[in-house]
């Protein structure tokens, strides 16, 4: 029989299953469906194991219907539908939220949550939607994974992560189907909304160090963005909404299974004014923050002006290739201007089409391939990454009073334009094994990139259009060898089950990085995880594992503001003891982890010599809890998080001695996100969901002194915030999607501050409302 004569008879059989099944026939559904499930494939063999769930679950049969369930979850581990009958909706969320939600990003490899080595969160899209369309990526992170909190220097988003944080976000690893996003030059990932939330299918979190596997910046945490495949989509799907401050934001998502390919293509683009705001008591915020330079208390909050964010790429699957493609830019106004406040955004000139703000375009090529010699899987990939970093700052602050600009200057700005790419190959080979009663998976794999930073240069100016300095990357002595690194890694790990209920999952990294002027550097990264799965409703780990960051190419090479002679890694050692489970009589899914973690040689400010430099001997302790409440029924689902850590024994960091806490961080947070099904029809859906949070008070260092000549510093305190959010999604016939949100319904004035020498308190968005409409075909 050809494929086609197959696959007609496969849609023949499930097309006569269906219409038995909707008019009670549950025996006959049953007999034809399971003689036949092995000619199905991929979408026709999770609809066959649907109806066969649906049918036992209609004739009362639990136990067979979860069995069922199960496999139609091991096929989509995410799988979704509104067509469903409430009970079994019930049943597979219940089912996808427990312990054998499968993953891959902690061991490269599928395993069961409660297997894998390291603290996981898993955030679905379902998750994504219950806090509304407009949300970019860093506040999805901070809402749902707890020990995470967004910090700000007033350029692109940063985040920071059981709290460390740096200049730019360079301790956490994100990353697009196992593709690395953070770029080379600043070891960072924007957060923003060059990253589309439509294209997402689940987001992998590995709370803690990765190094073992993933090796530079992997330090603190892991973000795996895994995309729709295009049978998920099996059409088009386009999405718009309008919302506060001229803010537009719009989505395309394509995608479709023939034969053995599979393809999905995704565009995204977010523009907005965003919102010019001034505090609301001037007088109470200069006294508070000690900003006594701000001429107008005016900032540009959440601005991405002119050129847009967009987001655009595909994957493409065909047996044993796997290609995946993507584009994107981010573009984000300052809220103040570099040195005394506000700035006048418009009157400044456009540089290689670029304004004011910090921004980055960058290309994502990877190509894999992927095939079983005998016992043993062969994976291989080549890839490559180009970004073209822009950096606007503007100097001068705006005054009303003319003869102010007799002291100050008028219009400074500089502009920094930097284009890097990497090359690089990764082979990696895996296998099974069994001795005797025990088994187990063992993985080794090598990596090779090589960066080059092809150019970069400095435009500064005055009077906001003139430009009075050029300088260029070929203006630097031993051009061709400065810009120029590569790096080599060797990994392995390996998982060894002794019994069903134990198991030992090891790894180990070992990194060399080639610079281009300083002394090579070597990292060794291990991780020892024990896993105790005495039942199917709980789990027990005990992990210890160490990371690194390379210190920046930007700030080794091309600052020129290190102080001292060594360009260090930073470090993380943590220990961790984590506990999962499910409390089956109230459906009530619970994650709980403590944690100790031992930073050092992290990134920080210091004052030498009359002006601000970059040292890397910082270091402290802390101890965490973090703690997952996950509770599905019927129509309401409800998942809170909480957080909460004890600082000590840090030196040269971030660090208030009086109040023994790092500073620009809460160290208490807790997050209440619901959503609940009003209407559940055939045809209709009527949706609300909310979320509130909590963030605890954050330290802040700010200089009491009027001017730069001198720094008096002294600890300020940012207030505790709650926040709310509220949102409300008519669907129907899953082809068309009215909502309306709402970000902060009480117009809460909430700030964020970062690693600053002297710290600013930026602000959040205040009352924000989004309207959307989405069809499908």
């Amino acid at each position: 029989m050809t494929l086609v004569a197959q696959d007609e008879e496969a849609a023949r059989i499930l097309n006569q299953a269906e219409q038995d099944y909707q008019v009670g026939r549950f025996e006959q559904t049953l007999t034809a469906l399971k003689e036949n499930m092995s000619s199905f494939q991929d979408n026709d063999k999770q609809k066959a194991l649907r109806l066969v769930a649906l049918c036992y679950l209609a004739m009362d049969n639990e136990e067979q219907a979860e069995y069922y369930a199960r496999q139609l979850i091991n096929l989509n581990n995410y799988y979704s539908s509104i067509d469903d009958p409430a009970r079994f909706e019930q049943m597979v969320k219940r089912l996808m939220v427990g312990l054998m939600t499968k993953i891959t990003t902690a061991s490269s490899v599928s395993e069961n949550i409660n297997e894998a080595p390291v603290p996981i969160t898993i955030i679905t899209a379902d998750m994504i939607e219950n806090l509304g369309y407009n949300k970019r990526l860093g506040q999805i992170l901070a809402t749902f994974v707890p020990g995470m909190a967004e910090v700000s220097a007033g350029t692109t988003d940063n985040m920071a992560m059981h709290g460390a944080y740096s200049e730019f976000q360079e301790l956490i690893l994100v990353m697009e189907n196992g593709h690395r996003l953070n770029n080379r030059m600043f070891n960072s990932s924007p957060l923003d909304y060059s990253i589309s939330t439509e294209k997402i299918d689940h987001i992998e979190v590995l709370r803690g160090p990765a190094s073992s596997l993933y090796g530079n910046v992997a330090l603190s945490a892991v973000v795996n963005i895994i995309t729709k495949d295009g049978a998920q989509i099996n059409g088009i799907k386009a999405k718009y909404g309008y919302g506060s401050f001229g803010t537009h934001k719009a989505d395309l998502t394509m995608g479709t299974r023939f034969m053995d390919a599979d393809i999905m293509v995704w565009g995204s683009i977010y523009k907005s004014d965003g919102q010019h705001r001034a505090a609301r008591d001037a007088e109470e915020y200069k006294n508070k923050f000690y900003i006594d330079m701000l001429p107008e208390f005016h900032s540009y909050v959440d601005g991405y002006k002119d050129k847009p964010c967009y987001d655009l790429g595909l994957t493409f699957k065909l047996k044993g290739f796997d290609v995946q493609f993507s584009r994107k830019n981010s573009k984000k106004l300052f809220q103040y201007g570099d040195l005394w406040g506000y700035y006048d955004y418009d009157k400044y000139r456009s540089i290689n089409d670029t304004k004011p703000g910090e921004g980055v375009t960058e290309t994502h090529l990877e190509i894999g391939y992927s095939k079983p010699i005998g016992s043993v899987t062969v994976n291989a990939s080549v890839y490559g990454d180009w970004y073209d970093h822009n950096i606007y700052n503007c100097y001068s602050p705006e005054f009303t009073d003319e003869s102010m600009y007799e002291v100050y200057s008028k219009g400074m700005y500089r502009f920094a334009n930097g284009k890097e790419h990497t090359m690089g190959g990764n082979l990696r080979a895996s296998t099974t094994y069994k001795i005797g009663s025990m088994s187990g998976n063992f993985l080794v794999g090598s990596q090779l990139e090589h960066f080059r930073l092809s150019d970069y240069y400095v435009v500064v100016g005055e009077n906001y259009t003139d430009a009075f300095s050029e300088r260029t990357s070929r203006d630097e002595d031993d051009v061709d060898i400065r810009l120029k690194e590569k790096s080599l890694s060797f990994y392995a790990q390996g998982k060894h089950n002794f019994t069903t209920k134990l198991i030992l999952n090891a790894g180990v990294r070992y990194d060399i990085k080639y610079r281009a002027i300083q002394d090579n550097e070597k990292a060794f990264s291990p991780r020892l995880a024990l896993i105790y799965t005495p039942k199917e409703d709980f789990s027990m780990r005990l992990t210890y594992a160490k990371s690194f960051v390379d210190m920046s190419y930007n700030n080794r090479m091309v600052e020129n503001s290190y102080l001292g002679s060594e360009y260090l890694p930073q470090y993380l050692t943590a220990l961790q003891l984590n506990f999962m489970g499910i409390i089956k009589q109230l459906d009530l899914h619970y994650d709980v982890n403590l944690a100790y973690n031992h930073y050092k040689n992290l990134n920080h400010i210091v004052y030498e010599e009359t002006q601000s430099k970059w040292n890397n001997e910082g270091s402290f302790k802390n101890f965490s809890l973090e703690a997952s409440l996950f509770y599905i029924r019927q129509r309401l689902s409800a998942i809170l998080n909480f957080y909460w850590s004890k600082d000590f024994e840090s030196n040269n960091y971030y660090y208030s001695e009086s109040e023994k806490q790092i500073l620009a961080v809460p160290h208490l947070t807790a997050n209440l996100n619901v959503g609940y099904k009003l209407i559940t029809q055939k045809n209709h859906t009527l949706k609300v969901y909310g979320n509130a949070n909590l963030q605890g008070s954050k330290l802040m260092s700010v200089n009491k002194d009027d001017g730069y000549s001198s720094f008096v510093y002294t600890d300020s305190r940012i207030d505790k915030t709650l926040v709310s959010d509220l949102g409300i999604k008519y669907t129907f016939k899953e082809r068309l999607q009215l909502a309306l949100d709402c970000e902060n319904i009480f117009d809460t004035d909430r700030f964020i501050t970062g690693p600053e020498l002297n710290m600013f308190a930026y602000h959040q968005r205040g009352r924000t409302l989004m309207g959307s409409v989405a069809i499908s075909f």
